[in-house]
């Protein structure tokens, strides 16, 4: 979890943006080092690129009976519901633009979509508007890379 804030501290800060993380020394996400870190990171990349400046980023994670329920959540312009059914295809880019104007190249949330499901676990978005998109990641608790004691 460590790791998570000091990325999240770093990819925020240099936008204007508040980082969060709700994962309590208490309750340890062993996840960082792992395959699993880098979906992690990919969705917190992206949702720096699309949530406005002085605004907000979250990361919370939380243990669900067999399963650790992960989330990533922005303050961006959200995901429709279009746009939800295909944004985990490979090569598919949204009709959201990057901060920079750039559509993305359509790899990142394929290649989340690709570890989690190499890890036994299941990704999906849900559109908070007006308040961004949440990304939630569902893994089993067994999963070897990613502990979270009850």
């Amino acid at each position: 979890a460590e790791g998570w804030a000091a990325a999240g501290r770093g990819l925020c800060a240099p936008r204007g943006l508040r980082f969060s993380l709700d994962c309590p020394a208490s309750r340890p996400c062993a996840l960082f080092r792992s395959e699993l870190d880098r979906a992690v990171l990919n969705l917190l990349d992206n949702a720096v690129k699309h949530t406005p400046e002085g605004t907000a980023i979250r990361i919370r994670a939380r243990a669900d009976g067999p399963w650790v329920r992960l989330e990533v959540a922005d303050n961006g312009p959200g995901i429709s519901k279009a746009e939800q059914s295909r944004i985990f295809d490979m090569f598919h880019s949204a009709a959201i633009k990057n901060g920079d104007g750039r559509r993305g190249m359509g790899l990142g949330l394929a290649l989340c979509r690709s570890i989690v499901q190499a890890h036994g676990g299941s990704i999906e978005v849900f559109d908070n508007t007006p308040h961004g998109a949440v990304f939630s990641m569902t893994l089993p608790r067994e999963t070897e890379e990613f502990t979270l004691p009850a």
